[in-house]
């Protein structure tokens, strides 16, 4: 068996509210210490996941960030065969943590999300309320591929490319580039999705801005 559970969510605040140990209880089936499982933002907008697997807690970091201020996907998954624990955050594998193979436990804990429950000040020192929007909650059963999250409006991710390793001055060529369209909007002429050139944007170094 296996287990993926993801969301976006828009924090409207750093974590950090008074330079005490601050955390916020993202989505969970119990506590931390018994709990099936869990997400949690923590401070400097990092992440810790957590699983109950084989009477184990297990855990995995994810020290790359959310924006605050912005729509973050944000997603784990547990590899019950391999005994795997990955973080995703917009599509990149921020942190994996590997155990022995191990069935997830069961927990008759409801499912909470924003909070752990009841009221809370606006900035407790540890556990806090989330201060931001959740949607697009999702937890499946299976492993669930993570790197093509969507992300709302137009991204793209490179894949991959083919070049010649050395071309003359003046020379002509052929290249392959290949992206993966992870945004929201699909691409079409009529939208006049090209590739185009970066740093600044549009620049004719190679003698157009865009193909």
């Amino acid at each position: 068996n296996g287990l993926t559970v993801e969301l976006w969510m828009r924090p409207d605040s750093p974590v950090d509210c008074d330079g005490e140990n601050n955390y916020r209880y993202l989505l969970g089936k119990g506590g931390f210490g018994d709990g099936a499982y869990s997400l949690v933002f923590e401070e400097g907008e990092a992440f810790q996941a957590r699983v109950l697997a084989g009477g184990e807690m297990r855990s995995v970091w994810s020290p790359t960030g959310a924006t605050v201020g912005a729509w973050n996907h944000v997603g784990f998954t547990y590899n019950a065969g391999s005994g795997e624990l990955a973080f995703w955050l917009n599509g990149e594998q921020t942190g994996v943590t590997q155990g022995a193979p191990a069935t997830l436990d069961g927990s008759n804990h409801p499912l909470r999300i924003g909070g752990d429950g009841g009221s809370k000040p606006s900035c407790p020192a540890g556990n806090g309320l989330f201060h931001g929007a959740i949607d697009e909650v999702r937890i499946s059963r299976t492993v669930r591929d993570l790197s093509v999250a969507a992300r709302p409006g137009n991204h793209a991710r490179f894949i991959s490319q083919s070049v010649p390793q050395e071309v003359a001055a003046g020379e002509d060529f052929e290249a392959t580039l290949s992206f993966r369209n992870v945004g929201t909007t699909a691409w079409s002429n009529a939208h006049m999705h090209r590739i185009g050139a970066q740093s600044p944007q549009d620049n004719t170094t190679w003698g157009t801005g865009r193909l």
